[in-house]
């Protein structure tokens, strides 16, 4: 592990954000600390953050979670802090480490000052350990913690968990940008407005566990799947897939999934078209066919326009909009068209809506539609169990 050499500063203002302080609604613990009350000039500040980005060749291709970081390092910056930043990046191994040299480049380009760039946290195995060796080392010499990764606010990581008990609690506390995603979202885990309408996808197959819980648990009006777990629910049905992916393991859950739907009387909807794709040659070839006639040598891709147009009155009713699960091949453009076509619908809504997770944000910012949504949040996994009423690990320390 080392240092880069302290970077310049952007100058930019503050978020008007509520403090959490005494917060203490079901599942969210009660911040005993916040950063503004402490006194911070010439302390030593460790600030975790989730710098989590997409890199292609040692470049960063989205910085939307470096830039949701600003506010906190602007705010210590302006208490005359020594700020020291660490993240995790992708998936390191023995055998392949993955620097944050691109991070740093990041925050020396946008001109930030004394800031220092830790390594890697996860080129350490002890850090997804959660060993108590590693958090004493790293907190060695700090005065102050900050946790303003909410991306991982749900993960055990040692730097999560372990690394804020280091210090006293009224030296460790949640930064700006963890305050305003518990503001934003706040609003999705206690009472929306209905109609609420959650969309899902994407491939991991977590999200169908994600699907069960806000049936359950009745949060929603409607919840809509989208390509890639809506193959799971298709093959739980009996219709054919073609080559689409799916998870085996999660089957009989789906159709535990209907059932528990129907029982509560929250609508299930699934595409009834698709863009399917084929390979030819090394090319993708896509056209749509119906829901349930997916060819055998075909690939479920995205939505058709069918299910767009039937979204799109579905959206409009609505008074409440969760979207998380981004569609399509980036490999195949034109496989992208049917998810920017539904952000471009869930923008122009009059509803509360929030886009979770870095893909669907990603996209909703490369067809400028950030301004539209009502907010933006950093996490996929977190964002999905704080709105799911589970207790996120991270924040029991506070």
């Amino acid at each position: 592990m080392f240092a880069f050499q302290p970077l310049n500063v952007l100058q930019i203002g503050l978020l008007p954000i509520q403090r959490c302080k005494n917060q203490t609604q079901k599942g969210v613990p009660m911040i005993h600390s916040t950063i503004a009350t402490w006194l911070l000039e010439g302390k030593k500040v460790f600030v975790r953050i989730d710098g989590n980005v997409p890199l292609c060749e040692g470049r960063i291709e989205n910085d939307f979670r470096l830039r949701a970081l600003l506010p906190t390092l602007e705010f210590l910056s302006s208490k005359k802090a020594q700020i020291t930043v660490a993240t995790h990046l992708g998936r390191p191994s023995p055998d392949k480490k993955i620097s944050t040299v691109p991070i740093a480049q990041w925050f020396s380009q946008a001109g930030y000052p004394n800031i220092t760039v830790l390594e890697n946290l996860r080129n350490d195995p002890r850090e997804k350990k959660g060993d108590e060796s590693f958090a004493q080392e790293l907190a060695q010499g700090y005065d102050f913690y900050v946790n303003d990764a909410w991306g991982v606010m749900h993960r055990a990581d040692c730097s999560i968990t372990k690394l804020p008990l280091q210090f006293p609690i009224e030296c460790r506390s949640i930064g700006l940008l963890v305050e305003r995603e518990l503001q934003a979202l706040h609003y999705l885990r206690h009472k929306p407005q209905r109609p609420y309408i959650a969309f899902l996808g994407g491939g991991k197959s977590e999200k169908i566990e994600t699907c069960l819980r806000l049936i359950e648990q009745e949060l929603v009006s409607t919840l809509v799947l989208l390509p890639g777990i809506s193959f799971t629910f298709l093959k739980a049905q009996g219709y054919p897939i073609g080559k689409s992916l799916i998870d085996e393991s999660s089957i009989e859950m789906c159709r535990t999934i209907f059932d528990k739907a129907r029982q509560k009387k929250i609508d299930l909807v699934l595409p009834s078209d698709y863009l399917i794709g084929r390979l030819n040659n090394g090319e993708t070839y896509g056209s749509v066919c119906d829901a349930h006639r997916i060819p055998d040598d075909a690939i479920g891709l995205a939505i058709g326009p069918k299910t767009l147009t039937q979204l799109k009155a579905l959206v409009e009713q609505a008074a409440t909009i969760f979207y998380n699960g981004a569609m399509g091949l980036p490999s195949f453009p034109a496989s992208q068209q049917p998810l920017y076509e539904l952000l471009e619908i869930i923008a122009q809504s009059s509803a509360y809506s929030v886009v979770g997770g870095g893909d669907s944000v990603a996209a909703v910012e490369r067809i400028s539609l950030e301004q539209n949504i009502s907010f933006c949040s950093t996490g996929g996994g977190s964002t999905l169990a704080y709105i799911c009423q589970i207790p996120l690990i991270g924040l029991s320390v506070f």
